[in-house]
């Protein structure tokens, strides 16, 4: 749908107010549209209209429930209102659903690690690592877990990678520096 593609085109973008008022458009012409459900649910995610974003991403489930994009979307979305226990069963349904979508165990070990269940944390971000061994989140978010565990010698390879990666991100040079 046209309406949907121009959204997105503004959400690249980072105009927001006008993605989201392109994905309404969409939404009143077509509105069983799991599509413009879950890019609504985006833009309004990165407005912090988390509790609306949410609503929307419930509705594109309802509508395509074996949509990991989607489950991994709505994990980000409950993330911020500190619902960690549903941020990680959605992530944990996005990789039930397509394990090799990366952002599924990234995301999860991200809410593990707030709920300070380290070892599980360790496991989702090696996951990541295995995956997609060149991106460079991946391998940062490791060595920020080592870390917190006081593992600073362990947690410099992922470091010494992320910065590699990446060596224009300072914050992947601070952990690193840190480490």
């Amino acid at each position: 749908m046209k309406l949907n593609n121009r959204g997105l085109d503004h959400l690249k973008k980072k105009q927001y107010d006008e993605a989201i008022r392109l994905f309404k458009e969409a939404l009143t012409i077509q509105p069983d549209f799991p599509d413009a459900l879950n890019n609504l649910g985006k833009a309004l995610d990165s407005v912090g209209k988390d509790e609306e974003a949410i609503q929307d991403f419930d509705k594109a489930l309802k509508l395509a429930p074996e949509n990991a994009i989607i489950h991994c979307n709505k994990g980000a979305a409950l993330f911020p209102e500190k619902k960690f226990e549903e941020s990680i069963a959605s992530y944990r349904r996005a990789i039930e659903i397509h394990g090799d979508y990366a952002e599924g165990p990234n995301g999860l070990g991200t809410a593990l690690f707030s709920l300070g269940r380290t070892n599980e944390t360790m496991s989702a971000f090696q996951r990541v690592v295995q995956q997609n061994p060149k991106n460079s989140d991946a391998q940062n978010n490791p060595g920020t877990a080592l870390m917190s565990q006081h593992k600073a010698e362990e947690a410099i390879p992922f470091f010494r990678k992320a910065h590699k990666l990446r060596p224009d991100w300072v914050e992947f040079l601070e952990n690193y520096a840190s480490a």
